[in-house]
């Protein structure tokens, strides 16, 4: 059986990086690759990974913020068929029993904290079957 990972925000940023990434991350992926592992991302990675260029953007930044758009779309690409989807456990009935965010301060951009005793969980599906 193909080991499988699932490749969070902090890990795909890092690998941006190159030749200056994490030596960690560098030694998980050598190994990773030597396995023929599966790669996957999950669609709130790329939701994070989309705020994170839309702030930037916000900023005012806008040569930045297209690049990062243009190497957020290179990871989309690249990880189409591996990218997991996830769906309410009641089907999105009742979506206010899923992770409900405590929103701390206003103004732009919002950061949200999530009470991890008050989450359900959440069934990953993959679009690759």
């Amino acid at each position: 059986m193909t080991n499988r990972y699932l490749i969070d925000t902090n890990v795909i940023s890092e690998l941006r990086k190159g030749g200056k990434m994490d030596a960690g991350v560098r030694k998980f992926f050598a190994k990773a690759e030597q396995e023929n592992a599966a790669f996957f991302v999950s669609v709130i990675t790329i939701g994070e990974l989309r705020r994170g260029v839309e702030i930037i953007r916000h900023r005012g930044d806008y040569p930045q913020a297209e690049m990062l758009d243009a190497w957020l779309q290179t990871i989309i690409d690249n990880y189409a068929e591996n990218i997991l989807e996830f769906r309410y456990p009641d089907g999105g009935q009742n979506k206010k029993t899923f992770c409900p965010p405590y929103t701390a301060n206003s103004g732009y951009p919002q950061r949200k904290r999530f009470h991890s005793n008050r989450c359900h969980a959440a069934e990953p599906v993959s679009k690759a079957g």
